[in-house]
């Protein structure tokens, strides 16, 4: 994403907004490190908004994940700040049967980032293995947003939880990507 800048556990855009209707959880008058903190604490905050001039702090129930994103929004006074996952390293000897590779992947950046999940699946998948054999071993399971590849998906809509309930079948169906749409927010 454009403008944005790391640190620690959180990326800032400075000077923007997020301003997704629905999407504030809180607003409060509090440092911007008591801000952080609180939507760290937050078990629903996945980013929030911080205006430097009143000390505003907004708790955000999702996070900014298209680029450009329309509900990013240019104002000085604002800088919005989300979670970034731990970069975790795996040894796909240890963690996957003969015969697969291992993918890593990352969480949605619009969910709440869950530190019970693996990190990584195995698959089968004949481009997968193609690609390990080929040398090229640090391929990662890729989340689209927002789209559809007709005959080609899996659908777990009916479910709760559907990203959580698709990784936990994806060793089983070969998969290589993953599709997400954030849906009741």
């Amino acid at each position: 994403m454009q403008n944005f800048e790391h640190s620690s556990i959180f990326l800032r855009a400075t000077g923007q907004r997020f301003t997704l209707s629905g999407s504030t959880l809180a607003s409060v008058d509090i440092s911007r490190t008591l801000c952080g903190s609180l939507c760290y604490q937050t078990a629903a905050c996945t980013s929030f908004n911080y205006n430097v001039n009143d000390h505003k702090c907004e708790l955000l129930n999702t996070a900014s994940y298209k680029d450009p994103d329309p509900s990013l929004v240019s104002d000085a006074s604002w800088h919005y700040y989300m979670f970034v996952p731990p970069n975790l390293n795996f040894d796909k000897n240890v963690l996957c049967p003969d015969g697969s590779v291992l993918l890593k992947y990352d969480q949605p950046l619009y969910d709440r980032y869950n530190p019970s999940l693996d990190g990584y699946t195995c698959t089968m998948n004949s481009w997968a293995l193609d690609e390990y054999s080929a040398g090229r071993k640090d391929c990662r399971l890729v989340i689209q947003y927002d789209v559809d590849f007709p005959g080609y998906d899996t659908s777990y809509s009916n479910e709760p939880g559907t990203y959580y309930n698709a990784l936990k079948q994806c060793h089983t169906n070969n998969c290589i990507g993953m599709i997400c749409t954030r849906t009741g927010k």
